[in-house]
C-alpha cells in the first residue's frame, strides 16, 4: 500500500523538476519570467511568481514530511524482521520520529541501520 504513495510522490517531484527546468529554459531564452517593463507588475506576474511556487513548495514539504515519518516510525520494525532478527537497540529502541531530522542519517550510521 506504500508503494503508490512513494511512487507517485517520486512522479511528482521528478514532474516539478522538470517544470522548473522548462521555465528556467524559458527565463534564460525571454529575458526572464518575472521581469517587466513597467514598474506595476501585473497581477499574473505576482500570482505565478509569488504565490503558486510558495503553495506548492507548502504542499511539497507536507507531503515529503508525511513520507518521512512514515519511514521513520517503520524502521524498527524493518530491522525487526531481518533473518538474525535484531537487539533491541538497533529495533524497539530506536527513536527515530524524535530525533532531530538532521541528526538522523548520523547516527543510524554510527549503529549501522539501514
Amino acid at each position: 500500500m506504500r508503494a503508490p504513495i512513494l511512487a507517485s510522490f517520486i512522479l511528482t517531484s521528478l514532474f516539478l523538476a522538470g517544470i522548473i527546468e522548462f521555465l528556467s529554459q524559458k527565463s534564460l531564452r525571454e529575458g526572464g519570467l518575472a521581469l517587466s517593463p513597467d514598474a506595476n507588475p501585473t497581477p499574473a506576474v505576482v500570482v505565478y511568481t509569488r504565490y503558486v511556487p510558495t503553495i506548492i513548495a507548502v504542499i511539497y514539504s507536507l507531503w515529503w514530511t508525511w513520507i518521512d515519518l512514515d519511514i521513520r516510525r517503520m524502521q524498527p520494525w524493518l530491522e525487526l524482521s531481518r533473518a538474525g532478527g535484531a537487539s533491541a537497540e538497533s529495533s524497539l529502541l530506536l527513536d527515530y520520529p524524535f530525533e532531530f531530522l538532521a541528526f538522523i542519517p548520523f547516527k543510524a550510521g554510527k549503529r549501522k541501520c539501514g
